[in-house]
């Protein structure tokens, strides 16, 4: 997809589970990403495999300048 610089994904064997960076050239690019998955079965097709499902998966996105209270 237009302006993907990479992918890295991390099992966590103890908790069972994968984190998954992705890197984008521009935050818009991603965006258009997101959008184009949910308006096709991406995001239906991955819901189950999803933490929270789809909509906790959204919250989880941390974008650049988002800053976290220490």
């Amino acid at each position: 997809f237009e302006g993907c610089q990479g992918l890295e994904v991390y099992m966590d064997v103890i908790k069972a589970c994968f984190t998954a960076i992705k890197s984008r050239d521009l935050a818009e690019h991603y965006r258009k990403y997101l959008q184009w998955c949910a308006d096709s079965s991406i995001a239906k097709a991955l819901e189950p495999y999803l933490l929270g499902g789809w909509p906790d998966t959204l919250d989880s996105i941390r974008w650049p300048g988002h800053r976290r209270e220490v």
